[in-house]
């Protein structure tokens, strides 16, 4: 389970980042994995599901295919801890409202990782408790930089208060997984445009 957990987050720090390589390697390895002499009576099916999604989303052509990849593995993982009644134990969320009270470009960029952190943690734990944290701060968090942004680069955070939106609707793991993978596939679209070098 901590080999699964270890290379599920890998692939998601990759997509995030906007790049699609780096997790090819380690999610075939998970995927092309003999199971059967290791694995505990009844985990057969979630197993198979989670190598499945690893295969799919190891040959993704891009970082929306990547992403919802993730996002499936990331829900394989919190529905097979709910029926088993088990799974990590998530830490509580800070109390504090926010850490990242700047409106700087890397304050900006901190709540939306530790954002993004709750509401894995809320869909693989799974814990209710982290997911709606991670919504209250994609939601509350500023749309508007006080430090010189590229142009149009307040729309994408705009958008991601719109999908903390949709996050706080999503009271399924199958509707938080689809909200997950669209958030982390627009980290990676606005990572590749405003990050990564132009011959890339």
């Amino acid at each position: 389970m901590g080999d699964h957990y270890a290379i599920v987050s890998w692939a998601r720090d990759a997509v995030i980042a906007g790049t699609l390589e780096p997790m090819r390697a380690p999610l075939t390895a998970l995927a092309d994995y003999r199971y059967p002499d290791v694995a505990p009576g009844g985990w057969g099916a979630p197993i198979a599901q989670l190598q499945a999604a690893a295969r799919l989303t190891s040959n993704a052509a891009s970082l929306e295919v990547a992403a919802m990849g993730v996002a499936a593995m990331a829900r394989v993982c919190g529905e097979c801890h709910e029926k088993n009644q088990g799974g990590p134990a998530m830490p509580a969320p800070p109390g504090s409202t926010d850490d990242f009270a700047a409106n700087t470009l890397d304050a900006r960029m901190g709540r939306h990782l530790w954002a993004s952190q709750l509401l894995w943690e809320g869909l693989t734990g799974p814990s209710e408790v982290n997911w709606k944290a991670g919504t209250e701060r994609l939601i509350h968090a500023p749309a508007q930089l006080d430090d010189v942004s590229p142009v149009n680069f307040d729309d994408d955070l705009l958008q991601l208060q719109v999908i903390g939106q949709h996050a706080s609707e999503a009271s399924t793991l199958t509707a938080r997984a689809d909200v997950y993978g669209l958030l982390i596939a627009t980290c990676a679209q606005c990572h590749s445009r405003w990050l990564q070098p132009d011959d890339e």
